[in-house]
């Protein structure tokens, strides 16, 4: 078997152009910063403080400092150079990296994710990284093959002395299309892949301190995204709804069990890593449940664990109540178009002039929602984006835009250089990633010097 670990290679960026829920339509490039806005949830929003130059008027001020601490900078001796792969060098890594983990971990005839990802996870136990990175997708993100297949193509990269283009996101567009070919089906496009993971896998010294592991945010695997509506059985659904209202979700409790194996691997190997929390869209909502779970464990001194950072990007609450949401507002839209139409008929009439109302399309809106998004009491820094430009959503039918909320207690802020697909361009946005890179950077440096 090939043992290829985040915690001992480079990494590229991720992008895939598959029509997968939420895409955006362009991978992620190079880019000045936009407009950012700082609040507090607890705040209204005419409380917003513009922090730079943005949309709205107002005077330029200096950026909010994300991180105390000064860059990690890597030696030469330490980051050799590495040439840029060309498009035929990245596929034919992502093919082999893609064979051996079909070989190591074979697919098995109406196996659920959920424990494809576990048996996947197996593989990659604690090798002494100093960062743990614990992620949840968003909705119908999750590909339980997406996130080790990047890594293991990009150490395969790297054994050759390439790499990926940074924010070229050829890997995660190499495997997308690899997938499809071998699933019949397009594979899930992953914001986080694209935007924190292949920032992590961009940077050398980073990456070789980290190990990422991925876990699906749905309660529903109706929301699973490809094809799982059509085969979710009633019966199934129900199950679920229960185990929801119980607080028994199969991605939360899989993460938790593997922070724990995590913990007992490292302490036999004498180290101590930090967990840092990332997610995106319903894997805002995950995170915070897992946080709630996760304050009845404790560290190697016998203390609470705690957190040091955690990360959300434009979340929301559980996938199945945001999809009820936009329900809601489909239907009211529906309503909308219906009175336009009588609307239309009374202008027809003489001397009657009655102007359509215009309808906006259904959302599910930024809101403050302090019973689901909060700050637990176990964490370090928070930092939460979001954004208020989607129209999109998940790019299915019916459509519906998404626009993340505010998390209560959190550093809240708001990107605006985003388009109509923002649910999705949001995750590898530059305000977004570079802040995740000077988090991850001033925890290695905390870390080193405890």
């Amino acid at each position: 078997m090939q043992d290829f670990t985040l915690s001992s290679t480079l990494r590229p960026a991720s992008t895939s152009t598959g029509p997968s829920l939420s895409a955006p339509a362009k991978p992620a490039t190079a880019q000045t910063p936009q407009a950012i806005a700082t609040t507090s949830a607890t705040q209204p929003e005419e409380d917003t403080q513009i922090l730079t130059q943005g949309p709205k008027t107002g005077s330029a001020q200096p950026s909010l400092n994300l991180a105390s601490a000064q860059p990690v900078q890597a030696s030469a001796a330490q980051a050799p150079a590495l040439r840029v792969a060309s498009p035929e060098e990245v596929k034919a890594a992502v093919n082999q990296a893609l064979k051996a983990n079909l070989a190591d971990v074979p697919a098995r005839p109406g196996e659920s994710r959920h424990s494809l990802n576990q048996r996947l996870q197996a593989e990659t136990p604690y090798q002494g990284a100093e960062l743990v990175i614990i992620a949840f997708e968003g909705t119908g993100a999750f590909h339980p093959r997406c996130a080790p297949v990047m890594i293991a193509a990009n150490a395969i990269l790297k054994q050759q002395g390439l790499t990926s283009e940074p924010g070229r996101s050829a890997i995660h567009t190499q495997l997308s299309e690899a997938m499809s070919k071998h699933e019949g089906k397009d594979m899930n496009w992953s914001g986080l892949a694209v935007g924190p993971l292949s920032t992590l896998l961009d940077d050398p010294q980073m990456a070789a301190s980290a190990q990422w592991l991925s876990f699906p945010s749905e309660e529903f695997e109706a929301l699973a995204g490809g094809d799982a509506l059509k085969q979710i059985s009633l019966t199934e659904s129900l199950k679920e709804a229960v185990l929801s209202s119980a607080g028994q979700t199969p991605g939360i409790n899989q993460a938790l069990h593997k922070l724990q194996e995590i913990q007992a691997q490292a302490r036999a190997q004498g180290k101590n890593p930090q967990f840092v929390i990332v997610s995106h869209s319903s894997g805002g909502r995950s995170a915070v449940k897992f946080l709630e779970k996760a304050k009845a464990l404790k560290d190697q001194a016998g203390q609470p664990l705690n957190f040091p950072l955690v990360m959300t990007i434009d979340p929301v609450r559980e996938a199945h109540e945001a999809v009820l949401e936009a329900g809601k507002e489909w239907f009211n839209k529906g309503t909308e178009h219906n009175l336009n139409r009588v609307r239309g008929w009374i202008d027809a009439l003489p001397l009657i002039e009655v102007e359509p109302k215009k309808v906006y399309p259904p959302l599910v809106r930024h809101r403050a929602q302090p019973e689901s998004l909060y700050k637990p009491s176990n964490t370090g820094r928070f930092l939460s984006f979001y954004q208020r430009q989607d129209t999109e959503g998940l790019k299915m039918d019916p459509k519906f835009g998404i626009q993340g909320s505010p998390v209560k207690g959190a550093q809240n802020q708001e990107v605006y250089d985003v388009g109509n697909a923002g649910h999705g361009e949001i995750a590898y946005n530059p305000i977004v990633v570079k802040a995740f890179s000077e988090e991850l950077q001033r925890l290695l440096v905390t870390h080193t010097n405890r």
